[in-house]
């Protein structure tokens, strides 16, 4: 989202809501109206006006067991919170540099408030979630690539192949402890690494090989997948 921001930062949220919203609806909506028909069909849905409401308007909430009527909201919630402090500091400054500061800051003095136990309050636990810290090491990424320009042009393979072992190991202790453990440890920081090693090895693919059309498609068609896979 900062590449894209920085790109093109016109209209920023109103591109977003088009790119999202629309899939997100019918399928919201599709899952409502067979809840209605269909109760038994589904587990940990529940819908009733509210819900359907705060599920549409990117709310979040928990109602008995429910959520998001569609359960893949949860993170569209966070993205759409993400996007708005973007846009909000878009009307200030046009400088995305300043932009992707501001809205950090805001992210970690959210998070720090809550991880305070300071005050307790619904929304302020799921906007002060650590899963937050994540879009700030988008922003790190997003900074890295364009003022150091990190590339490298052969065998980037290397580069994945001795950084998953440690990550799948870690990922498996924890899976097979049945620990929870840290987010950010399990998950944010290995993340970012697998994420930089795409971005600095852009230059090494051939784009016209079958494995790079078909990874292509992938990313582009990604988000439809998301949702159809928590539809079923």
């Amino acid at each position: 989202m900062s590449y894209v921001l920085f790109k093109n930062p016109a209209n920023f949220f109103l591109k977003r809501i088009i790119k999202i919203v629309p899939m997100y609806y019918i399928v919201t909506i599709l899952i409502s109206i067979l809840w209605f028909i269909w109760p038994n069909l589904f587990h940990n849905v529940f819908v009733d006006g509210p819900s359907l409401a705060k599920s549409l308007l990117f709310i979040p909430y928990m109602k008995y067991t429910s959520g998001p009527i569609l359960s893949s909201g949860w993170t569209l919630n966070y993205e759409i919170y993400f996007y708005l402090l973007l846009s909000l500091f878009l009307i200030f400054t046009p400088n995305v540099k300043r932009i992707l500061f501001y809205t950090s800051l805001l992210l970690i003095m959210v998070y720090l408030l809550q991880q305070s136990n300071y005050f307790t309050n619904y929304y302020l636990s799921i906007y002060g979630n650590p899963i937050v810290l994540e879009f700030i090491f988008g922003a790190v990424l997003y900074w890295l690539y364009k003022n150091y320009k990190l590339r490298f042009n052969k065998k980037p393979v290397l580069f994945f192949r001795y950084y998953r072992v440690p990550y799948f190991f870690i990922i498996g202790y924890f899976n097979f402890n049945q620990l929870e453990g840290n987010r950010l440890l399990l998950y944010g920081i290995p993340s970012f690494f697998l994420t930089s090693f795409f971005v600095m090895s852009e230059n090494s693919w051939r784009t016209d090989s079958l494995v790079y059309q078909w990874l292509y498609r992938l990313g582009n068609s990604s988000y439809v997948i998301h949702l159809i896979i928590h539809f079923f």
